[in-house]
């Protein structure tokens, strides 16, 4: 019996030592430039494709959110302002703001 509990412990003690693979990060950004009209959110996740209207950045960055996007970081200059986002996950997964400028 405690053969067979060490061959078990061994068993699982080895199951346990593998190494972990490291979370593949897909860094993105997300730019709105003022003037911008007639915007939408193009989302390619795996085989999952969608087009999302928006009305602003904040509403880009909700989108991105609902799709696994997280915050990261933000810039801004003089006509446009930038959110860096990160994405945790396997697979490709791309995300851009397509958008129309008023002339």
């Amino acid at each position: 019996m405690k053969t067979l509990f060490t061959i078990f412990v061994a068993a699982l003690m080895a199951g346990c030592s593998k190494p972990v693979d490291p979370v593949k990060l897909n860094d993105s950004e997300i730019t709105w430039m003022e003037g911008y009209t007639n915007a939408h959110v193009f989302i390619s996740v795996d085989k999952l494709q969608t087009n999302i209207p928006v009305t602003g950045l904040e509403s880009a960055l909700s989108v991105a959110n609902q799709y696994g996007w997280k915050f990261v970081s933000s810039e801004r200059d003089r006509y446009s302002e930038t959110y860096h986002i990160q994405r945790a996950g396997s697979g490709d997964a791309t995300i851009s703001l397509i958008a129309e400028l008023k002339p």
